[in-house]
């Protein structure tokens, strides 16, 4: 194993891979949490999104911080520590589509760290590509800045923000004097 880990160490202090991206992993089910911790211990840049759900028991309801996507972890990585991540306990493969191991690029990482902020209002759509409703942009609080698609439901504005690396989408609840035109002037840009 050690001599595997330096002929590793080898290649990736080589110029061309040393440079660090953003890849999607697939984990265990419900294990994403404990893969998180596991890697920051290792020292590796992680990111596992977050959302607040209420669930109901028998005898109670309670809010528990649940994975905003599912089995999917972000790591910061070069190919060393691709492959340290991939021998870690939970995690079960790189995401790839197209044959390519898919990138999250950085600007989707700080939108998705920016709908953080309010994680109460966070759901995952079932559909990714949701087939109506016009592009926005939102122009106030935590989350100004981010574009997405928009839906009326029940007097209430809900955001589409689309993460077009996973092919995933995520629902934010928002007052609807926040959002605006993304051509209008009134845009915070």
């Amino acid at each position: 194993m050690a001599y595997h880990k330096s002929i590793w160490q080898k290649m990736t202090n080589s110029k061309n891979n040393h440079k660090k991206k953003w890849l999607v992993f697939y984990t265990r089910a419900r294990s994403e949490k404990v893969c998180e911790a596991q890697l920051k211990i290792k020292g590796i840049q992680v990111f596992l999104p977050k959302c607040i759900k209420v669930r109901q028991w028998k005898d109670r309801k309670k809010k528990v911080i649940l994975p905003l996507f599912p089995n999917y972890i972000f790591a910061l990585v070069d190919e060393y520590e691709r492959i340290e991540v991939l021998e870690s306990p939970g995690i079960v493969r790189n995401l790839i589509y197209n044959q390519q191991m898919v990138e999250i690029s950085s600007a989707e990482i700080e939108q998705i760290n920016l709908m953080q902020m309010q994680p109460g209002s966070l759901q995952v759509m079932a559909s990714p590509r949701p087939k109506r409703g016009e592009k926005i942009r939102i122009n106030e609080g935590p989350m100004e800045g981010l574009e997405g698609e928009i839906l009326e439901h029940y007097g209430s504005t809900h955001l589409l923000v689309r993460i077009n690396s996973i092919n995933q989408a995520v629902k934010v609840k928002l007052p609807a004097v926040m959002v605006a035109d993304p051509e209008s002037s009134n845009c915070h840009v």
